[in-house]
């Protein structure tokens, strides 16, 4: 009796092996596999987003100065023709567009980030066709005075 009760424990265990071996080189594993793996890379997606987007408004890498007075001053004195023509829901709209980040989808995930200096220039330029002529250099003489950390 002793020796039957190891036979059959010798025997299922060989039976697992078998089926484990089995299950391994079966197409089943490999779509398990597969969806584990897009599990896993959705759920650090996730984690990336959320982290991003709560350190966005923890510590935002863009902060709007506590006196803008002093900049809009600075840029009408620079360019009165564009700047100096400004009211205040329009600077309240231009200091928003750089400062305030945009939610975008990105993969069924909402990630926040801010405006690029090409997508605020493109803005510029088409809300403001006087500012259509600037150079590169003029464009960043702009962004000095109204102190915009790119």
């Amino acid at each position: 009796m002793k020796y039957i009760s190891n036979i059959i424990a010798i025997a299922i265990i060989a039976g697992l092996v078998y089926a484990a071996v089995q299950f391994k080189q079966s197409d089943a594993y490999h779509n398990l596999r597969l969806n584990a793996d897009n599990f896993f890379k959705r759920a650090d997606t996730f984690v990336k987003v959320r982290k991003n987007n709560i350190s966005m408004e923890i510590a935002p890498v863009r902060k709007r100065h506590i006196s803008m007075l002093e900049v809009q001053a600075n840029l009408e004195n620079w360019m009165p023709q564009v700047f100096g023509a400004l009211g205040d829901e329009d600077w309240r709209q231009f200091w928003d567009f750089i400062y305030e980040p945009i939610s975008e989808k990105q993969g069924g995930f909402t990630v926040k980030r801010y405006h690029t200096r090409q997508e605020a220039e493109s803005y510029l330029k088409n809300k403001y066709p006087d500012l259509s002529y600037l150079r590169e250099n003029d464009w960043s003489e702009v962004w000095g005075i109204a102190k915009v950390p790119w």
